[in-house]
């Protein structure tokens, strides 16, 4: 019980991390949306409107001008609703309370660039924390594997798993997979040789996943809070 306790509060620990992440580029984000959609749908449409008072050659002059403005309030707009797009499959992926929506969102991210360091990471650190949890608890590598499958929301790391499995029963042997394991881990988990010392040291690979998720979430909260400006500060 203390071990499930522990597993549940360093998860929540590490949504409210990430959380408090996305407040300051939320909010420039949707600063940059209304000032886009507001060049956009409003200011140049009102200014086309005004231009008709003037005569023909003034107004040709004018809505040459604006035509041009027009085009990059469109170009802008797409590209904001590509980054908005980014944000809220990223929002999706690490915060969802419903399983299949986060399960489609994590499994857009990962092809995804930044995205997908970020919630690889975070899937990592939450299955090799829950895994050690349980493995130091005394239950088998093999209970403990198939009791993760249910957890594992990214295909990729879900085939790893079966893989693993399969190659316990069926060569006798524990599969360090690639899509699991870097070449330090590897070493790292080939000097434990019980359940509690493998236990010991994919707990510590956790942590290390969860500060690399952190710093790159850092990243891209910084990209999104950046790129949000430079759309506001372009569309005036």
């Amino acid at each position: 019980l203390e071990k499930i306790i522990n597993f549940l509060e360093m998860r929540a620990a590490y949504e409210r991390e990430s959380n408090e992440k996305t407040n300051t580029a939320f909010l420039y984000l949707f600063l940059s949306a209304l000032v886009v959609m507001g060049v956009k749908f409003f200011a140049i449409p009102h200014q086309i409107q005004e231009a008709q008072n003037y005569s023909k050659e003034i107004f040709a002059l004018i809505e040459s001008h604006l035509s041009f403005a027009l085009l990059m309030s469109e170009t802008l707009f797409l590209l904001l609703l590509l980054l908005i797009f980014y944000f809220f499959i990223l929002m999706l992926s690490l915060f969802s309370n419903t399983h299949l929506t986060q399960s489609i969102a994590k499994n857009i991210a990962i092809h995804l660039p930044f995205a997908s360091k970020i919630i690889l990471g975070f899937e990592k650190f939450m299955l090799f924390l829950m895994i050690s949890q349980m493995l130091q608890s005394g239950i088998t590598i093999k209970k403990a594997l198939s009791a993760s499958m249910a957890t594992i929301s990214v295909l990729k790391f879900k085939k790893a798993i079966k893989e693993m499995l399969y190659s316990m029963k069926n060569e006798g042997k524990f599969l360090y997979h690639p899509s699991l394991f870097d070449p330090l881990e590897r070493n790292l988990l080939i000097g434990a040789k019980t359940s509690t010392q493998i236990g010991s040291v994919l707990f510590e690979i956790s942590l290390r996943a969860k500060e690399e998720a952190l710093t790159q979430s850092k990243k891209f909260f910084r990209l999104i809070t950046a790129l949000s400006i430079f759309f506001m500060a372009f569309a005036v």
